[in-house]
């Protein structure tokens, strides 16, 4: 599927950056709103769990991290994805700008 790819490339490049780069939450909000319309065609098919599932990959999750990795990493994943969920439900307003502020 070309638009999960799509999400996995951009989260890796994320993630890479992650450490160093401290608008990050920025660009995430960003890569949503301009594929705005490859993630309303995966929430009208029930398939919106892809991006978190891009998500917890984009941060290396594996069933096998110890207890306190496994747990940063969800907790991460989880936390900006049900923020791009909510963002996403309300139309995208405010701006990936605000929404990084917010956050």
């Amino acid at each position: 599927m070309l638009h999960i790819d799509l999400a996995h490339h951009h989260f890796k490049k994320l993630k890479d950056k992650w450490q160093n780069d401290a608008d990050a939450i920025y660009q995430i909000f960003t890569f949503f709103y301009k594929q705005k319309e490859i993630i309303e065609i995966l929430y009208r098919n029930d398939l919106e769990h892809l991006l978190l599932s891009s998500l917890l990959e984009s941060l290396e999750y594996r069933d096998n991290d110890g207890l306190t990795s496994s747990l940063a990493k969800k907790s991460l994943a989880y936390l900006l994805f049900v923020w791009c969920d909510e963002w996403y439900l309300r139309g995208m307003k405010p701006s990936p700008e605000k929404m990084a502020a917010l956050f």
